[in-house]
Formats: structure tokens, C-alpha cells, sequence
């Protein structure tokens, strides 16, 4: 569960899979591997007919109602896409549906902080310059959100794990600033394509709050901590990588939970 980013270049992997069967096609792929880590470590046996729920570990989601030989027909119908992914501009590394990017929900309490940190570094001129008036472009949009929906709809589903925004406010009463970090989250997951002008902002605070990130992990002391905070990081890194992409190609970045 959660938002899928994918470069909007028209190519005959989408138009043969069509985006939901690309999505589902990469996950069979990763299942597939799971299936094959458990075999390997001598738990089950790899049986073809076998359906799914019989190998793999409890507790690692629901799987689809297949068997194994019916995941791996799914799978080896990805793979014929391989080297049109390979000589495709739009896949990052050259890997198959590698012009798609993944933001795993929940949102971690320490994630939705360094979103807001993003912002309130934008507000106060405390980000390195490179990023700060995209950055700040960023905290703009949001800004002007009346209400956010999508982002309090996710905190009640729990793909926002605090249980409520954090807040910054400055100024007197009758020009306060205030951002919320729900403001942030709506701006930045809702449903929708990224163009022009929008990537070249999305790219801004994506790359300020990499560099903040990164900043962080050097002054923490629990290595557990900084190897943490290093994977959820992970997925916005190839995130800004994608939307740097879509950008040169002048082509778009959808969004789609």
C-alpha cells in the first residue's frame, strides 16, 4: 500500500500492460523472489502446483489466489519487456518498469516532521540556496490549500501514522504565518499529473528535504536510527531522480495512491 509515481511517456509496455498491469506485473515480481528466498532457506518446497498461500511465511500479507507455476507465467510475460525497458529514456538504470517510483505507506511520525522541517527551513531561508526558492514555491501551493482532505483522509486510515500535524506559526495575530505538515502531504500526495513549472517546484523541496535528511543522519549517534532513516529515505531519492527525468523529457509525473 501506497502512492505510485510514474514517468507519463506513452510506451508499448503501458499500452500492452496498461499502468495497473505493470504495477501488479513488478509486484508478482517481487513475490516471485520472496517464493524463491523461502525455498532457498529449505522451508517449502518448490512445487509448481502449489498455490501461493502455502509458500510463503505467515504473516507476510495476503498473496494472490495463484500457484506457482501461474505467478511464474505472470512474471516471464514482464520479462519479455526487459530490453525495451533497457533502451527506454524514461527507465531509470535501464530496469524494468524502472519509470516508476514508490512511496510505501504508512507515513512514519520522523518522515511527516522532516516534510514540515522542509517547509519551515523554506519559510526562514534555512535551506541551501539551491533548493530554497523552488522549495519555498512549494510551501506556497500548499499554503494556499483552504482545507486538506486527502491528508487528514490518510491520517484516518492510518497511511499517516501521527495522530495529528505538526504546526509552525510566526508573526503577530494579524499576519501570522502558519504551515501545517498536513499541508505538505496533501500538496505533495494527491491524485493527479506533475508538469512543467509543478516538477521543477516538486523537485526543489524533494531535494531540499533530501539535503536536510541527509544532514540529519550525520548528527544522529544510534547507527539503528541513521540505517533507518536512510531506507525511508530511499524511495524519494529515486522520486527525485524521476521527476528530474520527466522534467528533461517535458513529459509528466502521475500520481496514483
Amino acid at each position: 500500500m501506497g502512492a505510485k509515481f510514474v514517468v507519463d511517456r506513452s510506451c508499448a509496455v503501458k499500452r500492452d500492460l496498461s499502468l495497473v498491469g505493470l504495477v501488479e506485473s513488478l509486484r508478482y515480481q517481487t513475490l516471485l523472489k520472496r517464493v524463491h528466498h523461502v525455498a532457498g532457506a529449505g522451508v517449502v518446497p518448490l512445487e509448481r502446483e502449489r498455490p501461493l498461500a502455502l509458500l510463503l511465511n505467515p504473516g507476510e500479507g495476503e498473496p494472490p489466489p495463484l500457484t506457482l507455476g501461474e505467478l511464474e507465467a505472470q512474471v516471464e510475460e514482464l520479462q519479455q519487456y526487459r530490453i525495451t525497458c533497457r533502451n527506454c529514456p524514461a527507465s531509470l538504470r535501464g530496469h524494468l518498469g524502472g519509470c516508476l517510483g514508490y512511496i510505501p505507506y504508512p507515513i512514519s511520525e520522523g518522515m511527516e516532521y522532516l516534510f514540515w522541517l522542509t517547509g519551515v527551513r523554506a519559510l526562514t531561508g534555512g535551506l541551501p540556496a539551491a533548493f530554497s526558492p523552488t522549495a519555498l514555491a512549494f510551501v506556497s501551493i500548499a499554503r494556499g490549500l483552504a482545507v486538506t482532505p486527502f491528508a487528514d483522509e490518510m491520517r484516518l486510515r492510518g497511511e499517516i501514522l501521527a495522530s495529528a500535524p505538526r504546526i509552525y506559526q510566526s508573526g503577530p495575530l494579524w499576519r501570522r504565518t502558519r504551515l501545517s505538515s498536513s499541508q505538505l502531504l496533501d500538496a505533495f500526495f494527491a491524485t493527479g499529473t506533475i508538469q512543467g513549472e509543478g516538477l521543477r517546484i516538486q523537485a526543489g523541496f524533494l531535494g531540499g528535504m533530501l539535503a536536510l535528511g541527509r544532514g540529519l543522519e550525520g548528527a544522529m549517534e544510534n547507527q539503528a536510527q541513521v540505517e533507518a532513516l536512510k531506507e525511508e529515505l530511499e524511495p524519494y531519492e529515486v522520486l527525485y531522480q524521476l521527476t528530474h527525468m520527466a522534467l528533461e523529457q517535458g513529459v509528466g509525473l502521475l500520481v496514483w495512491p
